[in-house]
């Protein structure tokens, strides 16, 4: 799904772009974008109230990682279409010692069902793919997310595991 172009944007700035997205790796200025509910902050707006719930409620911890690790592409990124803000989606960390990251991803409810999630997804997971250090990406959803488990499914994750109603999601480097 990429458009060929991984690339650092203006300001230095980490992106990908896909035929209709861009995504934007977090930085501390989408943290705070983030943290204030502003999008204005980073010169974009959004349809819906951004960050949805459950992304502000761990945006300190993307805001941490991003103080150990810096901007290199494994936290959470910002989905963006025509500098709308239409979701997110990224990394919990840096690959673990067996080579497995786990990722997870949000689109603004106004914008579902249009495709953007798969799009961005299979730009994330080409990206992560390209560094050899990724073997394998973990995913989690629960039983009852059918649009989740359709994203994953499409992406060529396999289900390993279930427990209570959570189900544990698992693609290997092909």
């Amino acid at each position: 799904m990429l458009d060929g172009r991984r690339q650092r944007g203006a300001r230095g700035k980490m992106e990908l772009s896909t035929n209709r997205l861009l995504l934007r790796a977090f930085d501390l200025q989408i943290i705070h974008a983030a943290k204030n509910r502003n999008p204005a902050l980073i010169n974009c707006v959004s349809s819906s109230l951004w960050p949805e719930n459950d992304l502000f409620e761990v945006i300190s911890y993307f805001e941490n990682l991003l103080s150990v690790n810096g901007v290199d592409g494994f936290n959470s990124w910002l989905i963006l279409e025509n500098n709308e803000i239409i979701g997110s989606a990224g990394f919990t960390s840096e690959p673990d010692d067996t080579g497995t990251i786990e990722i997870g991803f949000s689109i603004l409810p106004s914008k579902r069902r249009m495709g953007y999630c798969n799009e961005a997804i299979s730009a994330l997971i080409d990206w992560a793919f390209s560094h050899d250090r990724v073997t394998n990406i973990i995913a989690h959803c629960k039983e009852s997310n059918t649009a989740s488990k359709s994203i994953l499914q499409i992406n060529h994750f396999a289900q390993t595991e279930l427990s209570e109603s959570l189900i544990t999601w698992k693609r290997n480097r092909i």
